[in-house]
C-alpha cells in the first residue's frame, strides 16, 4: 500500500506521478502554443471532411475531438488509427496528422498519402520525420513538447487539437469553459495527488485491483474518454481492461452477465459507469435499469459523474479521474506505470520487417 510520497518512486521509477499530476499544466501550455500559432478558418475554405491521422495518445485526442464536436461541426470529422486512408479522401479534405513523436508509422503512411492526393494538411507533433516533412512541404504544423511517453503527454495533443478545432469552427469553446476547467482541474489534481488520502480516485483503483474493469457509458462524449481509461488502464497498471456503450451494450453485451452466479467470473468484475447530465434521457435510464439488473452480478459497481459546467470541463474531468485511477492501480499493485515492455518488443520486431 502506498501510503507515503517518498514511497512512490520506489514503484514509479519514471516519473509518471508527476505527469499526470501536470496534465492541467500541458493543457495550459498546449492552448498558449496553439493560439500563438495562427489558425486561421481559411484553412476550412472548400473543405468538405475533416480527416485526423494517428495513433495511441495522438488518436485518443483526434476521438476525443471528434465526439467533443460531433453536434456543432459543420462537416463530417473523422479518425484513421491504420496505415492507410479513406478511398474519399482527396483536395478537398483536411487531413490532420497527430504524431506526438513524429515517428510513428502508420501515421507518416497517411500523410504521405495525403500529400499525394493533394489533401489539406495540418501537422501537429513535437518534430521527428513528420516534422521534416512538415518543413520540406512547408506545412502546417504546430509544434507541441516532447520527451516523455504520448499517453501522458494528452493535455498537450488535446488542448492543441480543440483550439484548432475551435480555429477552424469545427468546435465553439467559449473562454469561460477553458477558465472553468482550469479550475476544476486545479482542484482535482491537488485532491487525487495526495497519495495519502481515500479520495474517490484512490478509492476506485482499491476497489479494482484484483478484479478485471469493466468500462460503460453512453455514446458521445464520453465515449472516448471510455476508450482512455482502458487504455491507461492497461498500459499503466499492466492489467486487461474492456469495456462498451450504452446503447450498443443493451442489444447484446447484457446476455453475457445471465449465467452469472456465486463463483462465477462475473465477480472478478468491476463495473465504473461514466455518466454525464447531457447523456441522451433514454440512455440514462438504460444505465437506471441495467445497474438494478446487473449490479449484484458484479464484484464491484461504481457510477461516476463529470464534474462541471461546461461540456469541456465536464469531459476533461472524467478523463483527470480516470487517469489517476490507472496510476493508483499501479502503484497499489507496485507496478512501474511507464515501461512498455511487450509494445517496445513489437515494435522491434516490426522494425526488422
Amino acid at each position: 500500500m502506498i501510503l507515503e510520497t517518498d514511497e512512490i518512486t520506489k514503484v514509479d521509477k519514471s516519473g509518471m506521478y508527476d505527469l499526470v499530476k501536470g496534465f492541467n499544466n500541458q493543457l495550459k501550455e498546449g492552448k498558449a502554443i496553439a493560439e500563438g500559432a495562427g489558425l486561421s478558418k481559411n484553412m476550412m475554405d472548400g473543405v468538405t471532411q475533416v480527416v485526423i491521422v494517428g495513433m495511441g495518445g495522438s488518436a485518443i485526442a483526434g476521438d476525443l475531438v471528434r465526439c467533443f464536436s460531433q453536434t456543432e461541426s459543420p462537416v463530417p470529422v473523422s479518425v484513421v488509427r491504420n496505415y492507410d486512408l479513406p478511398a474519399n479522401v482527396d483536395n478537398k479534405s483536411l487531413v490532420i496528422a497527430s504524431s506526438f513523436s513524429g515517428n510513428t508509422e502508420e501515421t507518416l503512411n497517411g500523410l504521405n498519402e495525403a500529400l499525394r492526393r493533394g489533401a489539406k494538411i495540418l501537422c501537429i507533433t513535437s518534430g521527428g520525420q513528420v516534422g521534416q516533412i512538415a518543413a520540406e512541404n512547408e506545412l502546417a504544423v504546430v509544434k507541441i513538447p516532447g520527451g516523455m511517453p504520448p499517453r501522458a503527454a494528452l493535455g498537450y495533443s488535446l488542448s492543441v487539437l480543440l483550439v484548432v478545432a475551435n480555429a477552424l469552427g469545427i468546435a465553439n469553446i467559449e473562454e469561460a469553459a477553458w477558465e472553468e476547467s482550469f479550475r476544476v482541474l486545479g482542484r482535482l489534481i491537488e485532491e487525487y495527488s495526495d497519495v495519502a488520502s481515500n479520495h474517490q480516485a484512490r478509492s476506485i483503483a482499491e476497489e479494482l485491483k484484483d478484479k478485471l474493469p469493466v468500462i460503460y457509458s453512453a455514446t458521445g462524449m464520453l465515449e472516448t474518454v471510455n476508450v482512455r481509461w482502458r487504455g491507461q488502464i492497461q498500459e499503466n497498471a499492466k492489467m486487461m481492461a474492456c469495456g462498451n456503450i450504452y446503447p450498443e451494450l443493451n442489444h447484446n453485451e447484457i446476455m453475457g452477465w445471465q449465467s452469472a452466479g456465486s463463483g462465477s467470473l462475473h465477480e472478478k468484475m468491476g463495473v465504473v459507469v461514466l455518466r454525464d447530465k447531457e447523456d441522451n434521457q433514454r440512455n440514462q435510464h438504460r444505465m437506471e435499469v441495467t445497474r438494478t439488473l446487473l449490479e449484484e452480478k458484479a464484484g464491484y459497481w461504481v457510477e461516476v459523474q463529470t464534474q462541471g459546467e461546461h461540456r469541456l470541463t465536464r469531459m476533461l474531468s472524467a478523463i483527470c479521474l480516470g487517469d489517476w485511477v490507472s496510476l493508483y492501480l499501479a502503484l497499489i499493485r507496485s507496478v512501474d506505470p511507464t515501461p512498455i515492455e511487450l509494445i517496445n518488443k513489437l515494435k522491434e520486431a516490426l522494425s526488422k520487417v
